[in-house]
């Protein structure tokens, strides 16, 4: 009997923690919504009241030709010469 008596008190402990456990998310969120609340009743007080503005988002081509633009000035490792600019510095050689 008293093994089913400690098996019960293992089990209401658990149900107690992940109660706890509960109750600490809700209060977490509550305070992060808090906190929310308070950052934009700071910026409304600051752009006196009026909406903050919001930027309109790129296109998709012009954020597609953005990501091209990054592929390829990318560096892939290789060193690539010039060879007018390096026949220019005095750097090149014809016997290579």
């Amino acid at each position: 009997m008293t093994h089913e008596v400690v098996l019960d008190l293992k089990d209401e402990v658990t149900e107690v923690r992940r109660d706890n456990a509960r109750l600490e998310e809700l209060l977490a969120n509550k305070a992060r919504s808090g906190r929310r609340e308070d950052f934009d009743k700071e910026v409304q007080q600051d752009s006196r009241g009026q909406p903050p503005i919001e930027a309109p988002t790129p296109s998709r081509s012009r954020m597609q030709g953005k990501q091209a633009d990054r592929a390829r000035n990318q560096s892939d490792g290789l060193c690539r010469l010039d060879p007018i600019g390096a026949q220019a510095e005095g750097l090149h050689n014809p016997d290579l």
